[in-house]
């Protein structure tokens, strides 16, 4: 999984940025993805399944956070696979 820290109101670029297909990096235009869970749950966090940034949507306590997505395969829907990204934040 990946490991982000970052201040509030600041995206993650790409949780697929350690993801693969196929030997070449994953990205929207070959796995379709999905959001699976936010633990602890926090509605101010959210994954943006058209370019997978991870969006935070205001102050939110400094805490750890992981979020749990998966990714398939879009030239083959069965192929599928759960990732983790682990995001820290400082409320500051």
């Amino acid at each position: 999984g990946l490991f982000f820290f970052f201040l509030s109101n600041a995206p993650i670029a790409s949780v697929l940025l350690n993801d693969r297909v196929a030997g070449a990096p994953a990205t929207t235009a070959n796995v379709i993805l999905s959001f699976v869970s936010l633990t602890p749950a926090n509605s101010k966090i959210r994954l943006d399944l058209t370019d997978g940034s991870v969006d935070v949507l205001g102050k939110t306590d400094s805490r750890i956070f992981t979020m749990v997505y998966r990714i398939c395969e879009r030239a083959d829907v069965t192929n599928c696979v759960q990732g983790t990204a682990t995001i820290e934040l400082s409320g500051k």
